[in-house]
């Protein structure tokens, strides 16, 4: 069931502004700029249906909670901020079927760099 709500709206349009994966509390504060009686629940319930739309698709970092991005059905990786604990997209992919060990078969990848992002590195 789709809702085209005025927070749904806001949240969609959060994404597209920030243009990297986003975790659910990120999302309720930069929607909170645009209109202030979004609520956590409003949030979850519009990750599920966009999930459930495909218009986003969830990004699993270990011991993180799930970050969310538009799905944009094109292979890429992530980079995670250690001070921030922001995450952003990394383009290209470095030729991991040369690593895959004789005899196996590769059936996915994906990798996760870590470090600070430019605004950590300068504080």
């Amino acid at each position: 069931m789709e809702r085209n709500t005025r927070q749904r709206e806001v949240i969609k349009q959060v994404f597209e502004s920030e243009a990297r994966p986003l975790n659910p509390l990120e999302i309720l504060d930069l929607a909170k700029v645009s209109l202030s009686r979004v609520s956590v629940a409003t949030v979850y319930r519009a990750i599920k249906e966009l999930i459930e739309e495909k218009w986003l698709t969830p990004v699993k970092i270990s011991g993180q909670p799930l970050y969310y991005e538009r799905d944009r059905h094109h292979h890429h990786h992530h980079f995670y901020c250690e001070s921030c604990c922001k995450v952003f997209e990394v383009e290209g992919c470095i030729p991991v079927k040369k690593l895959t060990p004789k005899g196996f078969s590769l059936e996915s990848h994906d990798i996760l760099l870590s470090g600070r992002c430019p605004a950590c590195l300068k504080q």
